[in-house]
């Protein structure tokens, strides 16, 4: 966690240096902000089995979202904002596999680097409080996860214990696959101080299970967030 903190902090002073830079030499048409964001994650995973069967993956699973965003400014309402964030997703199953596998709990937690873009609009006059709506997409590379798991088999004693979790297309070696990507809507206010709340929503598209592991079978990763950050160079 200190070394995303300390990756997160540096990207920060390099992209700060960079916009003063580039909203020097681009004029009134466009102006870049750097804005660190902070927030909670609310993630689950949906996921079928090859026969189609929904797998029950209950509850949420809570975790950090902390990164930031470089907003480029075109005009007045419109920005293009790419970013890099450290996130914490996850989800809770809870599957019975009849009476030879028996009853499975299973506390997913995944650490991502997470790449998103969006694109943003925003209401009202830039010398306002203002409203702003956005769509995009992200890229996300797990670099660790772990499994807490509760094992329940009629006749056996139960099990307990954590596993880690490891990443590739190698469905031999690994637990899920080393690329997630999706889709995302987001809306928030921005104060003319520089702070601002978003509430984000994720789809996730892709298929975290390894090729060759299972034929169709699927899981995705959906999250629900809200944060809070800051566009630094304050009122725009």
């Amino acid at each position: 966690m200190k070394k995303v903190l300390l990756l997160t902090s540096a990207i920060c002073l390099a992209l700060g240096a960079q916009a003063q830079m580039t909203e020097t030499s681009t004029g009134s048409g466009v102006h870049v902000h750097i804005a660190p964001e902070i927030g909670l994650n609310i993630a689950n995973m949906h996921g079928t089995m090859p026969d189609g069967a929904e797998v029950n993956y209950k509850g949420a699973k809570l975790g950090v979202k902390a990164g930031v965003n470089a907003d480029i400014m075109i005009g007045n309402n419109f920005s293009i904002q790419p970013g890099l964030f450290y996130s914490i997703k996850g989800g809770k199953r809870d599957a019975n596999f009849g009476p030879i596998l028996g009853h499975w709990e299973d506390n997913y937690t995944l650490h991502y680097f997470e790449v998103p873009l969006n694109f943003q609009y925003y209401f009202n006059d830039p010398g306002e409080g203002r409203f702003f709506i956005g769509v995009g997409g992200y890229v996300g590379v797990p670099f660790s996860g772990k499994n807490k798991y509760h094992r329940s088999i009629e006749g056996q004693p139960d099990m307990d214990g954590t596993t880690d979790l490891h990443f590739g297309s190698n469905a031999n070696d690994n637990d899920l696959e080393r690329f997630d990507f999706g889709v995302s809507a987001n809306a928030g206010y921005y104060l003319r101080s520089g702070i601002f709340f978003r509430a984000m929503v994720q789809r996730g598209l892709a298929n975290n299970i390894p090729d060759g592991q299972s034929t169709d079978q699927t899981l995705k990763l959906n999250t629900y967030s809200v944060s809070i950050g800051y566009m630094i160079g304050g009122k725009r």
